[in-house]
């Protein structure tokens, strides 16, 4: 095999693929990048067998081949070249990395089955615009659960409807929805995406500007972008029936500016050792309390528009900040029942976003 590339293409193109590369694995295979070149492109694949990555790059290819080359060493060694023409050559067990006067010699790793990355066969295949996918995964991604007892909630529950798609994560103490239109579908389709996968999906979306494709089979799921497929298994189980925790009617409701509210919530944090944030409400003001015995405290008041009932209650900071930094609209609404139930967070334009926190008892 010898192939020339683009420096920078080819380090990003394995730095892509190395997303779905882990150092700790039984299998020592899976610790290298499976590359292949033919016709005018080649071919980068990393896989862990819970997520595999294949993308591809424009390349001069002299020799078609394919070989299977120890990761991190060839990622660190083409990031550390100039930006010049790269070129690649493989013979008897042996790779050969040649830029201006810079050369390598590594070995091939042996190729007993590498698991490669394709589009999935039997899949039912979903189009959706690529930022606005982005932006689903943006404002959700974040209350995926990291507890491990609950490997339901590691994941993102993506449903597909008749002419719209919901993006739902929740951990336990926070909810995060999120709904587009979409213009056709497939048909009623609902999984669970592992967290860790939307983290990369997220990142890979981030640039591209048309429809990427979602295929869907019963234990797993492709995306496919303008040059990379990325392979995942899905979670297995019922997701939480989450519009039923949203509540309909509310007792109290709040308009408030989201950056001042945010600017006075990230100051509380300053004298909060426990995150601990307690808010009360009355009068068109908002009274936002801190303190920490060993620091300090802290009192602001901010003005608000209060519908309905008085209230005092209490909540994480860090939760609720997670979820203003994700928001991009001047005036956003809080409304609440009692201060044991939870408190339920849209903008005042994008209502197809909902964010939902349980409180902390007082």
């Amino acid at each position: 095999m010898k192939f020339t590339v683009n420096q920078k293409e080819f380090a990003e193109a394995l730095n892509i693929a190395s997303r779905a590369i882990v150092s700790k694995t039984p299998m020592e295979i899976l610790k290298g990048f499976y590359i292949e070149a033919y016709d005018s492109i080649v071919v980068i694949m990393g896989n862990n067998l819970e997520i595999g990555i294949k993308t591809s790059i424009p390349a001069m290819v002299e020799v078609e081949g394919r070989c299977i080359i120890e990761a991190k060493m060839i990622s660190d060694i083409v990031r550390k070249l100039p930006d010049e023409q790269v070129s690649v050559r493989v013979e008897d067990s042996t790779v050969h990395i040649k830029c201006l006067k810079s050369k390598f010699t590594i070995r091939e790793m042996v190729d007993n089955g590498y698991p490669t990355v394709e589009e999935l066969d039997d899949a039912i295949y979903q189009s959706v615009n690529g930022q606005v996918f982005f932006e689903m995964i943006r404002k959700t991604q974040f209350a995926v659960s990291t507890d491990v007892r609950k490997p339901i909630f590691m994941g993102q529950l993506l449903e597909i409807d008749t002419d719209h798609m919901n993006l739902v994560a929740l951990d336990g103490y926070r909810l995060a929805h999120k709904k587009c239109e979409i213009s056709s579908s497939v048909g009623y389709q609902s999984i669970i995406i592992p967290g860790k996968t939307m983290s990369e999906i997220m990142r890979l979306c981030q640039g591209i500007e048309g429809e990427i494709k979602i295929g869907i089979e019963s234990r797993h799921a492709s995306f496919v972008f303008e040059n990379t497929i990325v392979n995942t298994r899905l979670i297995q189980g019922e997701f939480t029936k989450y519009e039923q925790i949203i509540p309909k009617e509310f007792a109290t409701k709040i308009k408030v500016n989201r950056q001042e509210f945010m600017n006075s919530l990230d100051r509380a944090t300053l004298v909060s050792g426990n995150y601990l944030v307690k808010l009360k409400m009355q009068n068109d003001e908002f009274i936002i309390t801190a303190q920490d015995k060993e620091i300090g405290d802290l009192e602001e008041i901010i003005g608000i528009e209060l519908e309905g009932k008085e209230l005092e209650i209490a909540f994480n900071i860090r939760y609720f900040l997670e979820a203003l930094r994700v928001i991009e609209e001047d005036t956003i609404y809080l409304n609440f029942n009692s201060n044991v139930s939870p408190c339920v967070i849209k903008p005042e334009v994008e209502q197809d976003y909902t964010y939902l926190l349980l409180p902390v008892r007082m």
